[in-house]
């Protein structure tokens, strides 16, 4: 068992030279704040199918604010697993990101409705919260991009 978890490691975005000289820059971002951004964002997906999500549920029917909270957390579990492989599973994560980019400007948007539809401002602040992720998401999406280019991986666009 540790010699497999070792060789995972080592494939992984936490193995020893897993992050060129290029990416020297950008090392804390790959290894440290982008899987602790997709932990958060599978942990808000749990926590929102178990227990709703309030907005979603004033503004949508709670079904969908139930099935969107399972897919914002699927697809942020598929963002880990993508950005911690990224040589084989880089496809995964940009996807997942394109994924959590649309659904946290809809949950943005909807934190915005209910503050403005309940005449609660504050509600409405905290709806910016999620849209100012979308850059971020946005942002990883080309450079996983660039990397897959870069670095030759499989079905990199040319």
């Amino acid at each position: 068992m540790l010699r497999l978890t070792k060789r995972l490691v080592a494939a992984s975005i936490w193995g020893p030279g897993a992050i060129g000289k290029n990416d020297d820059r950008v090392r804390g971002l790959l290894r440290v704040a982008l899987p602790a951004l997709d932990i958060a964002l599978v942990l808000f997906g749990v926590g929102g199918f178990l227990s709703g999500i309030p907005a979603l549920r004033d503004v949508f029917d709670p079904l969908y604010a139930e099935l969107w909270s399972a897919a914002l957390g699927a697809a942020a579990l598929g963002c880990l697993v993508g950005l911690a492989f990224p040589a084989h599973l880089w496809r995964v994560e940009r996807t997942g990101k394109a994924v959590l980019a649309a659904m946290l400007t809809v949950y943005g948007g909807a934190l915005i409705w209910a503050g403005i539809a309940t005449d609660d401002l504050g509600r409405s602040a905290v709806g910016f919260i999620p849209l100012a992720l979308v850059p971020v998401l946005v942002w990883r999406i080309l450079d996983v991009t660039k990397d897959a280019q870069r670095n030759g991986w499989r079905g990199a666009p040319r």
